[in-house]
């Protein structure tokens, strides 16, 4: 029996799939089968790995892959909930459970309520209606009856931004268009219950901000709601309880703040280890900092858009800072187009510094001698600002661009190389 308190139920869910299959039997593809067979092509619907191509010791594992293992948790009316994890932890497996769009192998869902779900912005849409007749397709599906999404279907459009394309067909909309008007659907129909994937990727950062002040106000007016991102940074006051999925398995179910840290613990090691510097970044680290110049100069201070080797080159960056700040960090990588990077520094191990709101920074760094590069005529550098909040690095500002090399013996053995470089910074009230 379920709890009368509860609106979402689920115990002991597993799924599986077979990774080695393209797609399921129809009659009409065992009849593409047969014909291939007779022609003496190949099964347009055979298995990516064929039985015979895997050993003893890997047939098993390419046979069944298990996405979500053993996951059990519940929900009361009312509750906000997380759901984060890395791609591949089966967050969205378990939600597609939950709106029955799939079925578990094993397990038990229970659900008490209207569910009104975005599984992906603009999911469902038929390409070929026009936007009005896709909000009252949604609605429909949903129990909603014509007058009920009359009611509601000019401040969908609204909200979405797209009051004049609302009769134009959705094949013709852009992206960002789509994902506006599946989002907005989403949140204007009448549910108890709203199971929300990845609605903060809907749109530019301006509808975003408006995406999170509309979920506020959704959070706050009693509904359900389980929700999955890959920003938990802005759930902030919208809900406090998350719940951490990996590899397949609920490995937490309790405070949001420690959900969040450690979500982010694991994928901020291997950032670290990237020389690809990708991070995870707050929707509003680019309005941290602000004003950001770059100069490079030789060794008698005049300023280069060149570097040789052998040589001192200096390096200064300065920009003007919107809000506190602490534990900063500069990176800097030069790369080669047809070698990857040859030259990675990073302030962190030698000068971290904090700044307060009004201040300027400026940094500085020397590397005395600019080392051999691969053979090149130009080098590429880019320049990353990041703070660390919690141990989770936050990318506030970056700068990109080439240097001219000139009288350079190419490097024999490319790959990074290590150069002697020195870190100064300082900071400074802005003046007025």
């Amino acid at each position: 029996m379920m709890n009368s308190e509860n609106a979402i139920e689920i115990e002991d869910i597993w799924k599986s799939y077979r990774t080695g299959a393209i797609r399921g039997q129809t009659l009409m593809r065992q009849i593409e089968s047969r014909i291939a067979l007779v022609l003496g092509k190949q099964d347009p619907n055979s298995k990516i790995l064929q039985r015979e191509e895997l050993t003893s010791q890997t047939a098993e594992k390419n046979q069944k892959f298990w996405a979500v293992r053993g996951v059990g948790f519940s929900v009361k009316k009312g509750e906000v909930v997380a759901l984060l994890g890395r791609n591949g932890a089966g967050k969205s497996t378990l939600l597609q459970i939950l709106c029955r769009i799939t079925e578990a192998d094993r397990g038990v869902v229970r659900v008490r309520g209207k569910v009104a779900s975005l599984l992906g912005a603009g999911v469902g849409f038929n390409d070929e209606m026009t936007g009005r007749e896709n909000v009252y397709l949604n609605g429909s599906i949903l129990g909603m009856t014509p007058d009920q999404i009359a009611e509601k279907i000019e401040d969908i459009a609204n909200f979405a931004e797209i009051p004049q394309f609302l009769d134009t067909p959705v094949k013709r909309y852009s992206s960002g268009m789509r994902s506006r008007l599946g989002f907005s659907v989403a949140v204007h129909l009448d549910c108890d219950i709203m199971i929300l994937d990845e609605v903060f990727a809907a749109g530019d950062r301006v509808f975003r901000l408006k995406c999170i002040e509309r979920m506020r106000e959704l959070a706050g007016s009693g509904r359900t709601i389980l929700i999955v991102t890959h920003m938990p940074k802005l759930l902030t006051g919208i809900c406090e309880r998350g719940i951490v999925l990996r590899n397949g398995r609920r490995i937490f179910d309790g405070d949001l703040a420690h959900a969040v840290d450690l979500y982010l613990e694991k994928e901020s090691r291997e950032c670290l280890s990237q020389s690809s510097n990708s991070m995870e970044c707050d929707t509003e680290a680019s309005c941290i900092i602000q004003n950001i110049q770059l100069s490079f100069f030789d060794r008698n201070s005049q300023v280069v858009d060149c570097v040789v080797p052998n040589t001192p080159l200096k390096l200064e960056i300065s920009f003007d800072v919107l809000k506190n700040l602490k534990d900063l960090e500069v990176r800097i990588l030069f790369r080669v187009k047809s070698h990857g990077a040859v030259i990675k520094l990073s302030s962190r191990e030698n000068c971290r510094w904090s700044l307060g709101i009004g201040d300027r920074s400026n940094v500085e760094l020397l590397i005395r001698r600019f080392p051999l590069v691969p053979e090149t005529e130009t080098i590429e550098y880019a320049i990353k600002i990041i703070c660390y909040v919690g141990g989770v690095r936050l990318l506030i500002g970056e700068k990109n661009g080439e240097l001219n090399v000139i009288n350079n013996t190419p490097l024999i053995y490319p790959g990074l190389v290590i150069c002697d470089a020195s870190w100064n910074m300082n900071s400074k009230e802005k003046e007025d």
